[in-house]
């Protein structure tokens, strides 16, 4: 039973770990369009969507530091 709880937690961690990554080049991605986009609707709404990214990776930080990783609580992507 032990065993379980610390392999589900294993694959807990790597599982927010990969797509904390993921999500890191999503919102590079993102924010590189929108930095060159001119101040308009469309720039503002990709700023809502870094905004809805960095939400997740809060999530994911909290299920990685519930998993007792050592991923840093202060990373941000």
């Amino acid at each position: 039973m032990i065993e379980t709880a610390i392999s589900q937690s294993a694959q807990a961690s790597k599982l927010a770990h990969d797509l904390r990554n993921a999500l890191a080049g999503v919102r590079a991605v993102v924010q590189i369009v929108r930095d060159r986009l001119p101040k308009n609707s469309e720039s503002a709404l990709l700023g809502q969507a870094m905004v809805r990214l960095d939400e997740v990776d809060g999530t994911l930080r909290r299920v990685l530091a519930s998993a007792n990783t050592e991923a840093p609580l202060d990373y941000t992507i």
